[in-house]
């Protein structure tokens, strides 16, 4: 028999997914989708670069730490994707509406939580 035929189904809760996965740039790059419906990678290394302290910041200090969220992100299920010209838009699905509602409980709760890494 093989061990795949032995799975069954489980079911992970949204917030075991968040606490696990939405740390640090993560969770940075999840907050800008709970801001705007939709975005590109452009546009999020844009409001990484509004929001850096430090001056003359190249959007290439942001791209690979912003390509690893967008993957986890994806792997999470909680934003998908979709072709508009050559750029990839991504958005939240139902589980990332999901984790928006548990994410925006948790830092009204404890605003600090944005702090940690």
């Amino acid at each position: 028999m093989n061990n795949l035929d032995t799975v069954t189904e489980s079911v992970v809760p949204i917030s075991e997914i968040c606490k696990k996965n939405l740390r640090g740039t993560v969770l940075d790059v999840f907050w800008c989708f709970t801001q705007y419906n939709r975005l590109h990678k452009k546009k999020i290394i844009e409001i990484f670069m509004e929001h850096d302290e430090r001056q003359n910041t190249k959007p290439s200090t942001y791209r690979s730490m912003v390509d690893i969220a967008i993957a986890k992100l994806e792997a999470a299920m909680f934003i998908d994707a979709y072709k508009e010209g050559t750029k990839d838009i991504y958005y939240l699905t139902s589980y990332g509406n999901a984790a928006k509602e548990y994410v925006t409980d948790l830092t009204a709760n404890d605003p600090t939580i944005m702090l940690e890494t």
